[in-house]
């Protein structure tokens, strides 16, 4: 039976730093989960990108924790040590920043800088990736093989406050041990941080980051809720919150599936009919899909649409807006079939698609008028859309 996806809620520990066991981890020899995540880069990043030729250690780490920051130097040294020996290093850091500001994405840029990370500082803001893996605290360590199958999981060392004092560098030797073609010989130890700070109801981003079954059981965003924020990408690659995009102007929102979507292509082209009558009610037009911004532009540019696209590579947005749902084995088979691109959220390899919404957003960003319908061949037409701006 196909499973919902949902993010971890259950609070496992009371305290906020502490040791505790990693039951809830990936077992020993799992397959990484994937993820396209937004990098303080200022690009999205995913696992077959970023991972080593021979070893690839994912870290779930933050900004505020003592452990974590104690620790940054320690990885900069890791990383340059067996850069040349094919083994990378990705941070991920999926603290709540409602909770932990000082977590929050401009906040990691700073810290990467300042710090001089030498690998890939990614945000996990619906907090997919961590709950996938298992992630307890920060920092958590997941070593992968050449062949992304976990070999060592758990702590960097055996003394958090000095590395002069570490007599067992666990990492370090799992490392040494995959380079050396040997099995490592402890391939667990108890992680030992802050414990990962979930979100909790109420908070934005909203909890549970859940995917729909089915695109009749959605529950999508509704008049008078606020648009959520979300780190998507603009055409170009280039990290930018969803809500920047609006320009404190009154928006009509398009979420559509993707380039490949021939419903879609022919929704957006008939909407430049309509570009200059929204313009003079001081509305305008921004279409969102979980396509990459290559698909949405190979699927668009014929049409010269006038009108601004962004990507959704992380699904955060459509997931946020309560719009993703998982295809089922029979639609993912016939897609496949058709060669079409279906993507996946992070940490989870279940094919997952939006249902269509058209939003209308005031300046300050409060949907005024929502439309969604289960069936993907319905969509509102422009002279209805139009008649909800008067």
């Amino acid at each position: 039976m196909k499973m919902r996806i949902q993010v971890i809620t259950t609070i496992l520990l009371t305290l906020g730093l502490g040791i505790m066991t990693a039951e809830g981890a990936l077992p020993i020899g799992s397959t990484a989960p994937g993820f396209s995540l937004p990098g303080v880069d200022g690009a999205f990043h995913g696992l077959d990108d970023l991972k080593g030729t021979r070893a690839t250690v994912v870290v779930f780490t933050c900004n505020h924790c003592p452990f974590a920051k104690a620790y940054e130097d320690r990885l900069v040294e890791l990383q340059s040590r067996y850069n040349d020996q094919g083994v990378r290093f990705i941070a991920i850091n999926p603290n709540d920043a409602e909770s932990h500001p000082q977590d929050n994405y401009a906040s990691m840029k700073q810290r990467s800088d300042e710090k001089g990370f030498n690998f890939p500082y990614l945000r996990d803001r619906t907090q997919l990736a961590a709950a996938a893996y298992g992630a307890e605290v920060t920092p958590h360590i997941f070593l992968f093989d050449g062949d992304l199958k976990l070999q060592y999981e758990g702590r960097i060392d055996d003394n958090w406050q000095d590395s002069d004092k570490v007599t067992s560098p666990d990492l370090a030797n799992a490392i040494e041990a995959l380079i050396a073609g040997k099995a490592v010989s402890s391939p667990t130890t108890n992680p030992r941080g802050c414990s990962i700070k979930w979100a909790r109801p109420g908070q934005s981003p909203a909890t549970p980051f859940s995917i729909a079954a089915s695109p009749t059981t959605i529950e999508p965003l509704a008049v008078g809720q606020q648009l959520p924020n979300a780190l998507v990408a603009d055409m170009e690659g280039r990290v930018v919150w969803l809500r920047d995009e609006l320009n404190d102007a009154k928006t009509a929102l398009i979420v559509f599936r993707g380039g490949w979507c021939p419903y879609c292509m022919r929704h957006l082209g008939g909407l430049r009919e309509i570009v200059e009558t929204l313009k003079e009610r001081d509305y305008r037009i921004l279409a969102i899909s979980p396509d990459t911004p290559e698909g949405t532009q190979k699927g668009t540019q014929p049409l010269e649409l006038g009108y601004r696209l962004l990507a959704d590579i992380g699904m955060e947005a459509i997931i946020a807006m309560g719009l993703a749902f998982e295809l089922d084995d029979a639609t993912v088979e016939k897609y496949h079939e058709y060669k079409i691109p279906l993507r996946s959220p992070p940490g989870s390899s279940a094919s997952v698609l939006p249902v269509p919404a058209v939003y209308l957003l005031d300046a300050a960003g409060q949907v005024t008028f929502a439309h969604s319908d289960p069936d993907y061949k319905v969509r509102l037409d422009s002279e209805a859309l139009l008649k909800a701006t008067e």
